[in-house]
C-alpha cells in the first residue's frame, strides 16, 4: 500500500471512529437528561421496520438493550440482544431458535453487515434513525460480562423465538429488571 493510501486510510478511520463517538454521546446525552456521570446506565434501542412483516414490538422491528457510562464527550457502550434464526411465516409471526448476542463496540444508528460470500464485516448507518428511550441507572458492581451471562441464562429457558410470547422486547425488558439500581 503506497503511503498517501494508508494515510488516507488512518484519517479516514479515525474520523469515522470520532464521529461515531460523538453520536454515541449526543444520542445518549438527548434522552439522558441530568444524570451523576459516575455511574452506568441503561436505554432502550428500538429499529424501525420498514414493512408490518418486520415488525416484532409495536411498529419496531428489533429491540436491544445498550449499557454504558459517559467519559467526557462520549457515551461508551455495549448492547445486548436476543437473535434468531427464525423465518418468516404466512401468518405473520417469526420463530426461531433464541441466541444471546453482545455488540461490545455499540454505535448509535449502525450496525453492522456480514458479507456471506466473504465474511467481511461493514459498519452501516441505518436509513431511518433509532428510537431510544432512557431507562436509567443500573446497580453498582453489574458487568457487562454479568449481564452476558444474564442473557444466556434467559436464553436456556426460553430457548425459541415466538413473536406472542418470547420476542427481544421481552428479552429486553427482562434483563432491564435483572439489572435496574
Amino acid at each position: 500500500m503506497k503511503f498517501p493510501t494508508l494515510l488516507y486510510t488512518i484519517i479516514t478511520t479515525f474520523t469515522l471512529l470520532v464521529a461515531a463517538d460523538q453520536e454515541n454521546y449526543n444520542t445518549a446525552n438527548g434522552v439522558s437528561g441530568n444524570v451523576d456521570r459516575r455511574y452506568r446506565y441503561a436505554m432502550r434501542e428500538e429499529w424501525h421496520a420498514n414493512t408490518i412483516a418486520e415488525r416484532c414490538y409495536m411498529g419496531f422491528s428489533h429491540v436491544r438493550l445498550v449499557v454504558g457510562k459517559f467519559s467526557g464527550q462520549d457515551f461508551q457502550a455495549e448492547a445486548f440482544e436476543m437473535v434468531s434464526d427464525g423465518h418468516h411465516n404466512t401468518h405473520g409471526a417469526f420463530f426461531g431458535v433464541t441466541d444471546a448476542d453482545r455488540d461490545t463496540n455499540w454505535l448509535a444508528n449502525r450496525y453492522i453487515k456480514v458479507h456471506e460470500d466473504d465474511g467481511r464485516a461493514e459498519v452501516l448507518r441505518v436509513s431511518n434513525p433509532n428510537n431510544y428511550i432512557w431507562l436509567g441507572r443500573i446497580r453498582n458492581g453489574v458487568t457487562n460480562d454479568h449481564i452476558q451471562s444474564l442473557g444466556e441464562q434467559y436464553i436456556r429457558e426460553h430457548k425459541r423465538y415466538d413473536i406472542r410470547y418470547n420476542t427481544c422486547d421481552d428479552y429486553v425488558n427482562w434483563l432491564w429488571d435483572q439489572i435496574k439500581a
